[in-house]
């Protein structure tokens, strides 16, 4: 494994240090408990996500005080 000396800022780097570490999680193994523990998460930020924004559209139809 050949190690690049490039300078680059920390929090890049540590970005792509942990997306590098998601991606082997998401390729890895199947049964994974990491792997299952974030989908549940992605799951329940997306369904989040859809409630919220439908919040904001139902809101949007009412007339404010």
């Amino acid at each position: 494994m050949k190690i690049d000396s490039t300078p680059v800022p920390q929090n890049e780097a540590l970005s792509k240090a942990r997306q590098d570490r998601l991606a082997r999680v998401l390729h890895g193994d199947k049964d994974s408990p990491l792997r299952n523990m974030l989908e549940h998460c992605i799951q329940q930020l997306e369904s989040g996500v859809q409630e919220i924004s439908h919040r904001q559209h139902s809101s949007d139809d009412m007339p404010s005080d």
